[in-house]
């Protein structure tokens, strides 16, 4: 940086290795005689040959230079000093927000990828924690993964201040990852660095890049900070790659992903037993395997609890494994008090994690506190504004307040967002359906039914197809949810649905009170979904809802 050129250069990596050991580098005041003689000297003690007479440190470097920069009578070496480092301000404001997208892999293997793809959720999930520094989610940087758009242009799209890209390759045990840091105003590189280590070093790779990024930002920690962001989950280095294969096929979120995945995290926590984050993986793994209708309910969401307790008794202040644990009283003990503290407690510890405000709003709106509910909803959409879960669930509680018109453009919104997500045609044909358009809603169901893989998408059609009139349609629709249950479990919350909408009231409240029996977890939503209003009236709604610790809502 002092004189424009390295002090080590050559053609091969072989040639640069031999002037490293052996070579006396051009001295750098005959390359820039403008350069303070003193300074020479700090750059010199920098590449002395004798580890022992070299800097032991950078504060002691640090010193030299500020000792230079204050005695310096003429300026120049002031000036220099300066040039060091481009600025770090964008339109007179200290830069506070940042994208890390996605690293590439140039060499297309799996395993690079899967690595590439772990490292960014490693350095989000690190430096979100960071107070004052605003970092993009996830599923936003994510959707620039396979557009190879410029890094710049990435930065002014999302409105930071600063971008980080890189690109990871793997070549046998040894990883080669290389980082950029650039300020999105002005263009200029704020820091850049290649690392080439073995694979047993990639918790150090990713200290060394939070920390750069950390310093370069001028961004000051307290102690306890500072742990937040260097925190290393488990040194077991073969027990990381297996989470990081988890993590990877987690966030594919199919149905074969999820299996994948949760045998992952298996072998991670077996290679390591204290490892938390494994074992909130695997906690989440088995909860939507349950949501899914992978597994019956009394079988999946038993195995998320205890992972989700197991992780929370070797890491106490671990924000993940509370809020798992508060999704599972959520969904499976309807423990709402317990799970409000849960949700409460991961938000403290992170108040950055968006899936604790989303699953706090569940709560919130289950127990008729709607505007809350949508408070907090916001707060998860403003955390992560491009999951597709989120921007589908935020608009849940003008559903349930019937607030059809509003939910309809919600729920439009998010279909548009994430075409494909069947979840979001589900919702936007169920409150079109409701909201008096009833064409519209059917169509969006039996999109929703065509693209989606739980049986949980036929209930909102068979309920549509029995409330137009269309019997047999609905019928053919109990039918198959009837075949279907012979293969996966099926929740009898559907078959409920539909018969309620048939007018069959009595197999209704049967296949209710199986669905009890099973703790199925779409029991929760009685009190509140309008697809039960033709039940809401019957003498034995209420007692249902008191076998379930309901309460109808004001």
């Amino acid at each position: 940086m002092a004189t424009g050129r390295p002090a080590f250069d050559g053609v091969t990596t072989a040639v640069i290795f031999h002037q490293i050991l052996a070579e006396v580098p051009d001295p750098p005041l005959k390359l820039n005689p403008s350069l303070p003689a003193r300074w020479e000297e700090i750059i010199n003690k920098a590449l002395e040959k004798d580890r022992d007479l070299r800097y032991q440190s950078s504060l002691e470097m640090r010193a030299d230079l500020k000792r230079l920069k204050r005695d310096t009578d003429s300026g120049r070496g002031v000036a220099a000093i300066g040039s060091l480092e481009p600025p770090l301000r964008q339109d007179g404001h200290p830069i506070t927000s940042l994208a890390i997208l996605p690293f590439s892999s140039p060499s297309g293997s799996p395993d690079a990828d899967y690595l590439a793809d772990g490292i960014v959720e490693s350095l989000i999930n690190s430096l979100a924690q960071v107070p004052g520094l605003k970092v993009v989610a996830r599923s936003t940087v994510f959707r620039h993964k396979r557009a190879h758009a410029e890094p710049l242009q990435v930065g002014q799209e999302l409105r930071v201040g600063a971008v980080l890209s890189g690109r990871v390759d793997q070549r046998g045990e040894i990883l080669i990852i290389g980082a950029e840091l650039v300020d999105v105003a002005s263009g200029f590189q704020l820091w850049g660095n290649q690392f080439r280590r073995k694979i047993a070093d990639v918790f150090a790779i990713q200290d060394e890049i939070s920390t750069e990024i950390m310093n370069k930002l001028r961004l000051r920690l307290a102690s306890e900070d500072q742990e937040k962001l260097t925190k290393r989950y488990t040194e077991n280095a073969e027990a990381y790659r297996l989470y990081l294969k988890g993590r990877y096929f987690w966030n594919q979120r199919s149905v074969e992903a999820l299996k994948k995945a949760a045998a992952f995290f298996e072998q991670a926590v077996a290679a390591d037993p204290l490892y938390a984050k494994g074992y909130v993986g695997l906690a989440d793994c088995y909860t939507m395997m349950s949501i899914y209708s992978v597994l019956p309910p009394r079988e999946g969401f038993p195995r998320a609890r205890s992972a989700a307790r197991r992780a929370t008794e070797i890491d106490p202040d671990l924000a993940e494994s509370h809020a798992s644990l508060g999704f599972i009283q959520t969904f499976y003990e309807w423990n709402w008090p317990s799970a409000e503290e849960q949700l409460r407690a991961a938000i403290h510890l992170n108040p950055a994690y968006a899936s604790a405000h989303q699953w706090l709003g569940f709560v919130l709106g289950l127990t008729s506190r709607f505007d809350e509910a949508i408070s907090e909803m916001e707060l998860a959409r403003q955390r992560d504004p491009f999951s597709a879960s989120i921007n589908v669930t935020t608009v849940w509680p003008l559903y349930w307040l019937r607030r059809f018109e509003e939910a309809v453009k919600g729920f439009a919104a998010a279909a548009d967002l994430h075409s494909g997500f069947w979840l979001a045609d589900y919702y936007l044909g169920l409150a079109k359906y409701h909201a008096g358009d009833i064409i519209a809603g059917t169509a969006a169901l039996e999109r929703a039914a065509q693209i989606g893989d739980s049986p949980w998408r036929f209930a909102g059609l068979g309920y549509a197809y029995a409330m137009a009139g269309r019997k047999s349609d609905a019928r053919v629709i109990l039918e198959k949810l009837t075949a279907l249950s012979s293969e996966r479990y099926v929740s009898p919350v559907n078959m409920a649905v539909v018969c309620g909408a048939l007018g069959e009231l009595d197999a209704a409240f049967d296949w209710l009170h199986k669905a009890l029996d099973d703790r199925s977890w779409q029991v929760i939503w009685l009190h509140v979904d309008p697809l039960f209003d033709p039940l809401r009236f019957d003498e034995r709604f209420p007692r249902v809802l008191a076998k379930s610790g309901l309460a109808v809502p004001h």
